[in-house]
């Protein structure tokens, strides 16, 4: 094969596997021609397996050998050939086992990057980062809050936080608590979630590329079951103090583009759970796993 149908053949081989063709670049070298006349050409255009399956195995393969820029650029190959968030961590968990946990966990993590960097739009005036919050709850009507780390403002909050890749709502709320707060899941029972996302925009001096233009999370209730002592404000860093408060009064307290969202959640609250009995109610999901 002459080196230009090669080259012809390896580009139309990459950008099936990515989704692009490969540019050339003013420090291409004889390997990367190569690379590319050879590698993409010919072994990736054989049939024996399906472009899929090769991207899997690459994958394993790139983590097992701790290459991690390679690795990055064929999880997004196989995110682009339908792989999934579940059976890329599932290839991890094998790596894990046959190459060791380092390099099984430091495969995970950059996944787990590529996977946040493409929930991630390109237009942070038009992108609200999806997370999840927990509202805790005791003697139905006090509710826990934290005052940030990162601001002298008198300003207070519940936990909240963004969602990882593949990661479910309630998942993501359980885990922040965790994290910001040190209380464990055994500690809570759900009581209700808010029926819909709420949202808010961020100032425009606070928006960036991760942030985007605003928030929207996913709202749960929760009774406390714990003790008060194993509440630690400074067990993710993001908090300096708690402490608990008449759910009324929280809106009064919150930065001022929040405040709708406490407001919504109060009043939902106030109808939904405090009035009707919250140990009485179904809570619309599926039965909590232990």
């Amino acid at each position: 094969m002459h080196d230009s149908e090669a080259r012809k053949k390896g580009q139309a081989q990459y950008k099936k596997l990515f989704g692009e063709e490969r540019k050339p670049r003013e420090d291409d070298t004889a390997l990367d021609e190569f690379t590319l006349n050879h590698l993409f050409a010919n072994v990736w255009s054989r049939t024996q397996l399906s472009m899929p399956q090769r991207s899997m195995i690459t994958v394993a393969l790139l983590a097992a050998l701790g290459r991690d820029r390679e690795l990055k650029r064929h999880v997004e190959g196989a995110i682009h050939q339908g792989i999934t968030h579940e059976q890329i961590i599932e290839i991890m968990v094998q790596v894990a086992h046959y190459a060791g946990w380092p390099a099984g966990h430091n495969g995970q993590r950059i996944a787990q990057e590529v996977f946040e960097e493409k929930l991630v739009m390109s237009s942070p005036s038009e992108y609200f980062r999806p997370g999840a919050g927990a509202v805790i709850i005791k003697d139905r009507d006090l509710v826990l809050t934290f005052r940030r780390s990162d601001t002298d403002d008198d300003v207070w909050q519940c936990p909240q936080g963004g969602l990882n890749a593949g990661e479910e709502p309630l998942e993501a709320a359980y885990r922040q608590v965790s994290e910001e707060t040190g209380i464990r899941k055994r500690d809570l029972k759900l009581l209700r979630a808010y029926p819909e996302p709420l949202a808010y925009e961020l100032p425009p001096c606070d928006r960036s590329e991760k942030s985007g233009r605003g928030q929207v999370h996913h709202w749960f209730f929760f009774e406390f079951l714990g003790s008060d002592n194993a509440i630690n404000a400074n067990n993710g860093g993001e908090f300096r103090a708690w402490k608990w408060v008449p759910f009324q009064s929280l809106p009064c307290s919150v930065v001022p583009f929040r405040k709708h969202v406490y407001e919504h959640l109060y009043e939902w609250f106030r109808e939904n759970i405090r009035e009707s009995g919250a140990e009485k109610l179904d809570n619309g999901l599926p039965p909590d796993p232990a």
